[in-house]
């Protein structure tokens, strides 16, 4: 699919006539006065104010990306090279919206309550053709889209809401796109104690706290805010609190990691992958600017 230039709409009559209309106008407003990514050097492009709150982005085009932040139902298009003004498209009220995906047919939003917003592209403006929400219980982080699958990937943000075993597991869920409906079964479960125990037996980058006995040990908290599938069918697990990237092979097992620059990235919440393969990823700005940084995938040994 491919998406044109998107410019905001301009309102006819005055917005102000209702509470509704002026948040509408409102958001319209800061929408269209986006300002432009400025590169830093060496891979690193900071947002514009706007995406301050960046909790989600896709490459839709070459060098364009789509974001969303997670206060304003808009998504946001940058371009990196600089050469166009970031333009933004409201397609709803303001929300706390969480993960953003690219499939041949729209966008799909995902929403921290687990609603998924079908998003289709007209001449001028983003509309919600569909929403459907997640069967499971819990916080919503992260989307991706499994091309091979024809699915889409969806991350709860630690635990499903369950039994006391829950709180130990993390799930990744799936929505089946030729039948439009979330799967009942998730796709993937990942233990803690599990892949702690494999990181620290491949000797693998991760935080680690000394034990009583003065050993170093693996400890991760496990809490994922975004996903993506990788070329040959790895997923790649962005870890905001723990600060690295987790590589899975399709059955769980430890592939590879890597510990982020936590100087860098204050708050690493989306990931993107460029054309080329390269792999960007997105931090909110707490006291600075939001950015975008490419960074090199986990491989793994010999990989």
């Amino acid at each position: 699919m491919s998406y044109a230039w998107i410019t905001c709409p301009v309102l006819c009559r005055p917005p102000w006539r209702s509470c509704g209309r002026l948040a509408a106008w409102l958001l319209y407003a800061l929408l269209a006065g986006c300002g432009q990514p400025s590169p830093l050097g060496k891979g690193v492009t900071a947002l514009p104010e706007e995406l301050r709150e960046l909790s989600g982005m896709v490459m839709v085009e070459q060098g364009l990306l789509a974001c969303v932040q997670d206060e304003l139902g808009g998504v946001f298009f940058v371009d990196l090279s600089g050469a166009r003004p970031t333009r933004g498209e409201a397609f709803g009220a303001a929300g706390d919206y969480e993960g953003i995906a690219s499939t041949p047919d729209g966008l799909w939003v995902l929403r921290s309550d687990g609603a998924l917003l079908h998003l289709t592209a007209g001449a001028h403006n983003l509309s919600v053709r569909d929403t459907y929400m997640m069967p499971f219980e819990g916080e919503f982080e992260g989307l991706c889209f499994d091309a091979e699958a024809n699915r889409l990937l969806v991350l709860p943000k630690g635990a499903i809401v369950g039994r006391r075993r829950e709180k130990h597991r993390r799930r990744i869920l799936g929505f089946d796109l030729a039948k439009m409906a979330p799967l009942s079964e998730p796709i993937l479960t990942l233990k803690v104690d599990d892949v702690e125990e494999q990181i620290g037996a491949l000797g693998l980058d991760a935080p680690r706290h000394k034990t009583k006995k003065g050993k170093q040990r693996v400890r991760l908290g496990l809490l994922g805010s975004e996903l993506l599938v990788l070329p040959g069918g790895d997923l790649l697990l962005l870890l905001s609190k723990d600060q690295m990237l987790l590589r899975v092979d399709a059955k769980g097992d430890v592939v590879a990691t890597t510990l982020l620059d936590a100087e860098l990235f204050a708050q690493p919440e989306s990931m993107a992958l460029m054309p080329d393969g390269r792999l960007l990823i997105g931090s909110e700005g707490r006291q600075r600017s939001a950015l975008v940084a490419v960074v090199e995938i986990p491989k793994a040994a010999g990989g």
